[in-house]
């Protein structure tokens, strides 16, 4: 009901428009009569001539502005850092962008209708298998990290988040590089392992230092306390001195 009186409203804000054009291109009779019936129609041609002419002009804007939002929408795409990838229930692949084909490390055009999972290592593979089945058993957005193994045999991290695209049997990737921050990852591990060992020496040390310490420290207190005996002022002339 809503749709029938936009539509009707935009047909009267049309011929309004169509009868303003008319009435600039032809000027209006100086006496109004009442119009014969061949002339009405004519008029009503020529109005109607008018709004097919605007609904055209219209229609090239639109096709126009879509072309434009297309090509910056193909150029987000394909010019994209993040990987995007479309692919069907069994993994196939039948989109991607560039970086999708960089990670892949192989040619957009050769790509398309490989398998995901033949450049997946071989533990991947049977996570992918469970990433897939997540995404199109629960409908919901699944994320996960896996080992690509690229052309030339360089393996590369990856973090993927799929989700199912609505109104089709595929479902759709987006994968980033994280190789550098996993690299990262390790060597900070790697630098804490060494703090780890290094403070356990260290408490071994101070263990090992104190007990050694201890066996010298009561012999100089006994001498002391001997001393005491034989001279009883000799603390304070040791504290003094």
């Amino acid at each position: 009901m809503k749709s029938k009186k936009r539509n009707n409203t935009a047909a009267i804000k049309l011929r309004v428009k169509a009868e303003a054009v008319y009435k600039t291109k032809k000027r209006a009779p100086a006496a109004k009569k009442k119009s014969a019936p061949a002339d009405r129609l004519l008029h009503e041609l020529q109005i109607h001539q008018i709004e097919l002419e605007m609904q055209n002009d219209e229609l090239k804007k639109a096709n126009r502005a879509a072309e434009t939002a297309g090509k910056k929408y193909a150029d987000l795409y394909d010019f994209s850092t993040v990987g995007y990838f479309t692919i069907d229930r069994e993994g196939n692949i039948y989109g991607l962008n560039l970086s999708g084909a960089a990670l892949l490390g192989g040619d957009r055009s050769k790509l398309t209708g490989k398998n995901f999972r033949q450049f997946l290592n071989i533990e991947s593979r049977l996570d992918f298998n469970d990433f897939l089945s997540d995404i199109y058993d629960k409908r919901e957005k699944v994320s996960r990290e896996f080992v690509l193994v690229k052309s030339d045999g360089t393996g590369i991290n990856v973090y993927v988040e799929g989700s199912f695209v609505d109104g089709s049997d595929a479902c759709s990737l987006n994968a980033i590089d994280i190789t550098k921050r996993k690299i990262d990852e390790d060597k900070i591990a790697a630098l804490l392992e060494k703090l780890r060992e290094s403070n356990k020496l260290l408490e071994a040390f101070s263990y090992t230092v104190a007990h050694d310490l201890q066996a010298p420290l009561r012999s100089i207190s006994g001498f002391i306390g001997l001393l005491e005996k034989i001279n009883p002022g000799i603390r304070d002339a040791l504290t003094q001195g």
